[in-house]
Formats: structure tokens, sequence, C-alpha cells
């Protein structure tokens, strides 16, 4: 058996579990579908959807991750419905819905009515595929998403934020893939040295804290601060 989703094909043997989820979500037209690492090497990225939930690790995705496959997936994308199109965008770069108003340039209701599927002017539209393409070009998607962090706040001081550039009436369309690039690179360093730090931490005999030891540090840490004045 196999399905073709945009413009892959991923076949399985027909006993495989995962067409019995598949077919029954369809028929059902309700429950969900979670994707963990058993099926990250056959299933592709689906963006944001309120009945998948995608749980593969996030850098095994982007090194899974050609330039020429994100061409692909992009090309995909465009072709999806509107509310497909506005939360593969939210999910990308971690937006709430006042951010993805404000790059749309639109009001809060209008990007619940596209969410509802209700269709975009052209003007809108327009918008809407240009930010999927200068994603598409720093290879950024719903699958690789970037970290608010890096979205919301600057690099640097003399420079706007990926956020404040990405809600220009006109869009720098290379300034911002560039922006959206170094971004990744400063978001693949930090996890690198974070990684390193902990694997220090526990070559040295130290313990990753459970909920309950974590929960005892906090509330130490709040009753040492000094009250306010």
């Amino acid at each position: 058996m196999s399905a073709t989703v945009g413009s892959r094909d991923y076949s399985l043997p027909a006993e495989h579990d995962l067409w019995r989820l598949v077919l029954q979500t369809r028929l059902n037209g309700t429950g969900s579908m979670v994707c963990t690492n058993e099926y990250g090497q056959v299933l592709p990225s689906f963006g944001s959807s309120s009945l998948f939930v995608d749980l593969r690790p996030t850098r095994e995705q982007v090194a899974a991750t050609s330039e020429p496959a994100a061409r692909e997936e992009l090309a995909g994308l465009l072709t999806l419905p509107v509310d497909r199109k506005v939360r593969s965008l939210a999910a990308a770069l971690s937006l709430n819905k006042s951010q993805l108003a404000r790059i749309l340039r639109v009001s809060r209701p209008t990007v619940y009515s596209w969410l509802q599927g209700t269709e975009p002017g052209p003007a809108n539209l327009e918008r809407l595929h240009e930010l999927l393409t200068i994603l598409g070009g720093a290879s950024v998607s719903g699958a690789k998403p970037l970290n608010t962090r890096f979205v919301r706040h600057r690099s640097r001081i003399d420079e706007p934020s990926i956020l404040e550039s990405l809600s220009e009436e006109t869009l720098a369309s290379a300034r911002i893939i560039d922006a959206l690039k170094k971004a990744r690179e400063l978001e693949t360093a930090a996890a690198r040295r974070r990684s390193e730090r902990e694997e220090r931490l526990r070559s040295r005999g130290f313990e990753e804290p459970d909920a309950a030891r974590r929960r005892e540090q906090l509330a130490t840490n709040m009753a040492l601060k000094p009250w306010p004045r």
C-alpha cells in the first residue's frame, strides 16, 4: 500500500499498523495521530495540525532535510488550503495569533477567518505566499521551526528582529533569509553548547533532577529572594 503526500510517494506493507491508524482517522473524521522516531523515515513533515502531533526530534529532521527537499516541501505547501498555509507559517516561526496577524498585516479576526477556511484576497494571498517563500529559502518550516527567542529578539542592537523584518510592508527577502539562516546557526550552536555542558556534568557525576527535586529547588530559590521594598 502506498500514499502520495505532495509530490512524494510513501510505501509500506499493507498490514503495517500505520495504515490502520491513517484509515481510521480518515474514515471517522476524528481522533489524532502521533509521529515518533519509529516512523521518522517514512512519514513526511506535516506542519501544524490539530490532528497530528509530530514528536520526531528536531535535530534529526534538520539533518535529514536537504535543499532540494526543502524546495519540494515549499512547492507542496503553496498548493495547500489557506488554513494549512497559515498554520504552517505560525508553526515555522513559533508565532501566536497576534504576531501572525502582524506579519500578515491583517487583523486577528481576519487570521481566525482564514483558519476557518475563508479565502484571502489576491493581495493578502500574495503576502502569505511571499512569507512562505522566504521561509523556504532559509529551510525553515513547521517541521523545522525556529525558536521564538531568535524570532522575537534582536541579535544585534542595530538590526531589526526577524519579527520586525517580517512585519514590514515591503519585505527585504534576501536580508530576511540571511537573518533566518544566521538565527538557525545561533540556535544550533546554543543547542550544541547545552548538550556539551550536560555531558560534562554527567561525566562528573551530576544527575538530572526529577520533577519533585525541581519543585523543591524552585521553592528554595523563591524563599531566598529578598522581599520587594
